[in-house]
């Protein structure tokens, strides 16, 4: 699932929102492409570490189901 986050297109105007659907607390991140390393990273420890499925929907909301 992670591959699906490298697949942004990198757009400076874009946000990205990560947090659990549903839940109030959602980090944005403005001009994505500035972290797409350290998000991309995270998630990646998140997939190995945790076994947790990472969503990306159409509204480039990154989810952790």
């Amino acid at each position: 699932m992670v591959e699906k986050i490298n697949s942004f297109t990198d757009d400076s105007q874009k946000t990205i929102a990560i947090g659990r659907n549903g839940h109030s607390q959602v980090e944005k991140f403005h001009n994505p492409k500035k972290y797409y390393q350290q998000i991309i990273s995270i998630y990646e420890e998140l997939v190995d570490r945790y076994k947790v499925a990472v969503t990306v929907d159409k509204s480039d909301t990154i989810g952790i189901n």
